[in-house]
């Protein structure tokens, strides 16, 4: 199991890159084109703006990968390794449950906008397409969060600290 989440790490940590990469090319084009040639790119800019937002979510799932996401710990760090699990888990199970949510609802949004047809302005794109990263990384995410659900119960039942 921990070879296929090492795995999945390192896949997500790609598109991250390469998403990140992408933009700051583009977003150097659009520079180059306004001031050199007093023009823009509308196509380039466009794409910037899904990069952009597949970019965020993508680093939800990184902070999940990494542990790094946003809590609030100052409570929980105050008790005892078992209750402060006991939170961690509680937690966790919260965002599990919501993670669940989004990935269901992502589905039925990328369905119906899916039989809408309906495409981006400029470059076409599909709009459903742009529309699964809802579902893919909150799915993706949820993996970790079972993960940490895991390590949380093992701290309560005394097998790890």
């Amino acid at each position: 199991m921990k070879k296929l989440l090492d795995i999945l790490g390192k896949v997500i940590e790609w598109i991250g890159i390469v998403a990140a990469g992408l933009m700051f090319l583009l977003l150097t084009y659009q520079i180059l084109i306004r001031i050199f040639f007093r023009g823009s790119s509308p196509a380039s800019s466009e794409l910037v703006s899904y990069l952009f937002i597949w970019f965020v979510y993508i680093g939800m799932v990184v902070a999940a990968k990494n542990k790094s996401h946003i809590s609030v710990t100052m409570l929980a760090d105050a008790f005892p390794p078992k209750v402060r699990a006991s939170i961690n888990l509680a937690a966790h199970l919260c965002w599990l449950y919501f993670s669940g949510y989004v990935v269901y609802i992502g589905i039925v949004l990328v369905k119906k906008v899916s039989l809408l047809g309906s495409a981006s302005p400029i470059l076409h794109i599909p709009f459903h397409i742009l529309y699964m990263i809802l579902p893919v990384t909150f799915a993706w995410s949820a993996i970790y969060i079972v993960r940490d659900i895991v390590e949380e119960i093992r701290v309560i039942a005394g097998k790890e600290e």
